[in-house]
């Protein structure tokens, strides 16, 4: 589609599809992070160049990451600017991550086990399960510790996210990490 017909679609709610600059802008206003995941489909001209460069237009590093299927994609964008945090999204079966050089990996949700979350926290590197759309298995990949929540369900979950954490202020839980197994204890 050419950028007129990506303007001219007008959504349900009378608004249109946001350019990335107008994201970029509003993320900066209201310092909320923006999570960019450039699709590659072979036509597109210094795509990753220009996300670079709109990055540094509104010098917005710290709201911004960057994450792909394409472990071309990420290297690509740290390569031309190494502040941008680049994330490996990965799809399915994962095997050793200790060699990619990313700040943060996007699993899948199949594929989240806490052994996983440690090993990557272990490098230093944070880890991201997507897509959650469903509450069910929220309690449990928190208590894993996630770093973050990819989801098309934000106000639902956002919804019970901020009701588990006023459970806990109400009762608190301990836990004991047993040879990597966390343990819940919760109190009295």
């Amino acid at each position: 589609m050419s950028d007129k017909e990506i303007d001219d679609i007008i959504l349900s709610d009378g608004s249109h599809i946001p350019r990335l600059e107008e994201v970029l802008e509003f993320a900066k206003e209201k310092r909320v992070i923006i999570l960019i995941e450039p699709k590659i489909h072979g036509k597109e001209k210094n795509l990753y160049q220009k996300v670079v460069d709109l990055i540094n237009k509104y010098d917005i590093h710290k709201f911004v990451k960057v994450h792909s299927l394409s472990l071309k994609t990420v290297l690509e964008i740290d390569k031309l600017d190494p502040k941008i945090e680049v994330g490996y999204t990965i799809f399915g079966g994962v095997g050793d991550l200790s060699l990619i050089p990313v700040d943060f990996f996007s699993i899948q949700e199949t594929a989240m086990k806490s052994s996983l979350v440690k090993r990557v926290h272990l490098s230093g590197r944070k880890i991201y399960i997507w897509t959650l759309n469903e509450t069910e298995n929220l309690k449990k990949y928190l208590f894993m510790g996630i770093d973050g929540i990819i989801t098309d369900e934000l106000e639902l979950l956002e919804k019970d996210v901020k009701k588990l954490k006023q459970d806990l202020i109400n009762k608190p839980q301990y836990y004991i990490d047993f040879f990597g197994i966390k343990l819940f204890i919760p109190s009295t």
